[in-house]
Formats: C-alpha cells, structure tokens, sequence
C-alpha cells in the first residue's frame, strides 16, 4: 500500500518554463520523483534534500537534487503546519553551473588588490582558521571562506546569489497571488508547451 501524501504540492507557474531547457524524456522521471521524495517528508534532510541556508530547517529554502549524476535541481518551500511544498524552480547543473529555464546563476568572487596580493597567504588561513572579512575603507565588502565539499559550496552561492534569489521571489510571488497549480494542472500546461515548442519551425 503506498504512503499516504501528507504535503500538497504547489507549482508556480514560472516553473513551467523552466522545464524547456530539459529534454521531455527526463520530465516523467522528475515528475516521480517529486512527489515520492516531497510529498512525505520535505523537511528531512538527506543526501539529495537540503537547505539552501543553514539554520533554517523551516523557513528555508530546500533543494532537491534527483536524476543522472543528480544533475537535476528543484527549489522548493516547505510549509509544515499547512502541510503544503511550494516548488519555485526546476534547473539543471552542468559541473559548477547552474541552469534555469536557460539562464545561468553563478556568483563571481573578485578580491580586493592587497587580498589578491597574498591570495595563497589568505587561503591558507581561511582554510586552517576559518571565514575572512575582506574589508574597505574599513567596511565589509566580501567573504574569503573554504567550503566544506562541493555541497556546502553550491548551497553557498545560490544562498548569496540576489539573481537567483530574485528569481525564486518571482515564483513566490505569483503563488502568494493564487496563481499556484496543481501537480496535474502543472504537468498539463508542461505537455501543452512542450507540444506548441515542438510544432514551431525551426
């Protein structure tokens, strides 16, 4: 007997979009696998969902990672006492870069001068002491940090990201103004475009 859903899940419709830059052939298999891994638990981190910002175990972001070599991403809101995960964006990670609806979302690190100077100096410390406030004119302007893995590095740069973040607001703003769809109203409209892309000349 399969496990009862205790999350409803919501789509924005910016979403669908999204879905254009991934081969229809890969759309059944997200389909599964956000509704097995979303519906039950969304709030549980693993190895392929985690918060995008730590701590914020519910307010957060989430990312859920699926597919060949996980190359699939899709961010999401969880909301545990409405019992409902709001999905905002389905992309795709091609090594270090990340792809939604076909635009990259990357954050460009650029010390200062007198950092660069001693660029190895400042590495070294950063990953034996910790995070260092790059400063000017005796204000903040950056962060030199040593990632733990390539995971804490995307969550990151995405949590950092004000376009990738702009983005996803987007999605939340349209599902805020009632415009979410339902899993089967979302798949519909994804067939339907996909259909329209299709019978375009190219």
């Amino acid at each position: 007997m399969p496990k009862r859903a205790r999350f409803t899940l919501s789509f924005a419709p910016e979403a669908v979009e999204h879905l254009d830059s991934i081969e229809p052939k890969h759309h059944g298999l997200l389909r599964r696998e956000i509704r097995e891994q979303l519906s039950h638990t969304p709030t549980d981190e693993t190895r392929n969902r985690k918060p995008l910002e730590q701590p914020a175990p519910y307010d957060a972001s989430w990312e859920l990672r699926c597919g060949p070599d996980n190359r699939f991403r899709v961010f999401y809101d969880a909301d545990v006492e409405a019992g409902t995960v709001s999905i905002l964006a389905i992309g795709v990670k091609d090594r270090n870069r990340l792809f939604v609806g076909g635009e990259e979302y990357t954050m460009k690190i650029a010390p200062l001068a007198d950092v660069k100077a001693r660029l190895s100096e400042y590495l070294y410390e950063c990953e034996t002491q910790g995070p260092i406030v790059i400063t000017r004119n005796g204000k903040a302007v950056a962060v030199l940090l040593a990632p733990n893995d390539d995971d804490d590095l995307e969550r990151l740069l995405l949590s950092r990201s004000t376009r990738f973040q702009a983005m996803l607001n987007r999605s939340r703003k349209s599902l805020n103004a009632g415009k979410g769809l339902s899993e089967s109203a979302f798949w519909k409209a994804v067939g339907e475009r996909t259909k329209r892309r299709r019978s375009k000349p190219d």
